[in-house]
This record gives structure tokens, C-alpha cells and sequence, in this order.
């Protein structure tokens, strides 16, 4: 008898602490796994840019015209506007403008010709 409040009390808990938790992190993961090349991101620290090449875990994302940095897929805490039609946040969906196709700075700087000293900047470890 007295540990029926003490029962009630922890599935209480759960249910208002634990499970959306565990819900939030859960559209997260799914969240960076559907994260593509050509999305407009912001990452957890405000950072905005737009995703150039994907490599397991390690993302490489313009920020600027000829800047690109390398960082953790984790990083992604929202994706502003993708290749479709969908802006997505965790948890939320809403129908926006599809995204403009960019293409890596790297890349055009490759195909245009340029010198390589005026190939994007590359910060992290390089890719192999």
C-alpha cells in the first residue's frame, strides 16, 4: 500500500520527463540521417550554410562564398530549406520554396580553371 504513490509518482515521471526526451532525440537522429547535398542548414552553434559534400558522420558546409568547414552530421539542429519542397526542424513540418541548387565552391573552382591557391579554404582535418 505504501509504495503505490511511489509507483504512480515514477510513472509520472517518465511519461512527462523521460519519453519526450527520448522522442525529441529520436527525430534528431532521423533529422541528420535525411540531411542531403544542396540543403541550407544551421548548425547548433547558429552557424548558417549549405551542405557541399557528405562523408559518414563528417558533413563539409559552405558558409560563405569559397568557404567551407567540416563538421560532425550531429552538429545539424535544423534544416532551413532542402533540394524538396519541406522546411524541418525537429519535429515539425512546414511546406516552403524548394531550395536553389548550389554547387561546392571547390568544385567550380576546379572546373573553371582557377589556380589551385584560389580553391576554397578548407578547415579540419583534409579529406583523403
Amino acid at each position: 500500500m505504501q509504495f503505490i504513490p511511489l509507483i504512480a509518482i515514477s510513472i509520472g515521471l517518465y511519461f512527462l520527463m523521460i519519453r519526450p526526451q527520448q522522442k525529441k532525440l529520436k527525430d534528431q537522429r532521423a533529422l541528420v540521417q535525411r540531411a542531403q547535398v544542396d540543403d541550407e542548414i544551421m548548425m547548433t552553434s547558429g552557424i548558417y550554410g549549405v551542405i557541399t559534400e557528405i562523408d559518414g558522420d563528417v558533413a563539409f558546409v559552405e558558409i560563405a562564398p569559397d568557404i567551407e568547414i567540416k563538421v560532425q552530421r550531429a552538429a545539424i539542429s535544423k534544416v532551413v530549406s532542402q533540394q524538396a519542397t519541406e522546411t524541418t526542424d525537429v519535429g515539425t513540418t512546414t511546406a516552403s520554396t524548394p531550395a536553389k541548387p548550389k554547387t561546392s565552391a571547390l568544385k567550380a573552382a576546379l572546373e573553371s580553371g582557377r589556380p589551385a591557391d584560389q580553391a576554397p579554404k578548407k578547415f579540419g582535418w583534409a579529406k583523403k
